[in-house]
């Protein structure tokens, strides 16, 4: 498990009220939701699949921001000079000149913003924002710094993994926001999904579906295991004037009827199939058994959570074994007359790891490619009701899978 320094954390300063007014004050002032349409560079996978979506939401002027594209200079060229600056150093995390940052937010917010952990002092003298903005559909971000552009962010707080958890050393987990949030969200939408009353919102990490599905209920709650997360959640939904949204730090899959019943309830839970021993390192992505483990936990907690008329929308990757088998799809089918629960399974398209290391672990596990998946549960009789994705979609798909696995073939062929 890793561990961090709490007072070198940018996320513990939220926790002042003045400097957490100040931040979102200076945030709001730079409007930084206009940069949403324009996509980071795809570094990793191959240079195809998702151009068409991030060519439609670039012409709509929608957040792109989530979705690599390997056109994404091009689609930058059209940033003005201001924002150009703005989105190296809110979305890239690029290090500029004191002076730089001086003009975006003034000298005297730069030294707060030193002093506050939100800008780390690089050893040339110049200074990087420990915090991306994100923002979809006007909706604004603070997250951890991404790792979808070629630079690996890693923390200057992280300690020794020996030292003692205490209230200054705890657990890290980090709190970003990736393209299945996006997915979910844009899935989500589609639907109808029911007005007012209560949502939960289960790990909400930065607070993506709960403030953007929030909005539309009387009361919204997230419960995230990390406290991390919880602060920031919390701290985004102010910064976006959604009082109605509210972050508590507690289990979801312990929760049983503790915050009482929900109209709507959602998690983009961890669903990647990796090794056990990278549980504690990879929590935010680790799903357990097959990557279905922790589905399938929270699944069976979902009638203590529903309401008579509730939903419940869970994001999940299903495992397709080399015969054929629908594993998920299986182990559904054995739960849900039990529990007393209808459930629709949306796939969205096929998932595939994007490294030998990963890909090569599922094959010695019988598994072919994923299938990612929402689903989408109600009160029932346990009937299981199946739709696939598009012609178009699976024509896609299956051109990826065949690239992706001459790929790794001949990466094994030349012994890399």
């Amino acid at each position: 498990m890793r561990l961090y320094q709490v007072n070198g954390d940018w996320i513990t300063f939220l926790q002042d009220r003045q400097f957490r007014n100040e931040l979102s004050d200076t945030l709001r002032s730079l409007d930084l939701a206009r940069l949403q349409k324009y996509p980071p560079p795809k570094i990793n996978g191959l240079p195809i699949g998702n151009e068409t979506r991030v060519f439609s939401r670039f012409i709509r002027r929608q957040s792109s921001q989530l979705d690599a594209s390997a056109l994404s200079s091009l689609y930058r060229r059209f940033l003005s000079a201001e924002d150009k600056v703005l989105y190296q150093a809110f979305r890239m995390n690029e290090p500029l000149s004191p002076v730089e940052w001086s003009n975006i937010i003034g000298h005297d917010t730069v030294e707060k913003w030193i002093e506050n952990r939100c800008l780390e002092t690089m050893a040339d003298g110049s200074l990087r924002c420990q915090f991306s903005i994100v923002s979809i559909d006007g909706i604004v971000f603070c997250v951890d710094p991404l790792k979808d552009h070629g630079k690996i962010w890693e923390p200057n707080f992280i300690v020794d993994q020996k030292s003692d958890i205490s209230e200054e050393i705890q657990p890290f987990f980090h709190t970003y926001i990736g393209l299945d949030s996006l997915r979910m969200i844009e899935l989500m939408k589609k639907e109808a999904l029911p007005n007012g009353g209560r949502y939960l919102d289960c790990g909400p990490g930065c607070g993506s579906l709960l403030l953007y599905f929030g909005r539309r209920f009387d009361e919204a709650l997230g419960v995230d295991i990390s406290a991390r997360a919880a602060t920031l959640a919390q701290f985004n939904a102010e910064l976006n004037g959604l009082s109605n949204c509210k972050t508590v730090c507690d289990d979801a899959l312990a929760i049983e009827d503790k915050y009482g019943k929900f109209d709507l309830v959602s998690w983009n839970l961890p669903f990647i199939f990796m090794p056990a021993e990278h549980e504690d390192v990879f929590i935010d992505g680790y799903g357990g058994e097959m990557g279905i483990g922790l589905c399938l936990k929270f699944i069976e907690t979902i009638p203590q959570l529903l309401s008579k008329r509730g939903l419940a929308c869970v994001a999940a990757l299903s495992p397709i074994l080399s015969n054929g088998e629908n594993v998920l799809e299986g182990r559904l089918r054995e739960k849900l007359g039990s529990l007393g629960l209808d459930c629709t399974v949306k796939v969205a398209q096929i998932s595939l790891a994007e490294n030998r290391e990963l890909w090569n672990f599922h094959r010695s596990h019988n598994i072919s490619r994923f299938e990612s998946v929402y689903l989408y549960i109600k009160a029932g009789t346990g009937r299981l009701n199946r739709i696939g994705s598009p012609v178009s979609r699976r024509v896609v798909d299956k051109l990826r899978e065949q690239m992706y696995a001459r790929r790794f073939s001949e990466n094994r062929n030349n012994g890399r």
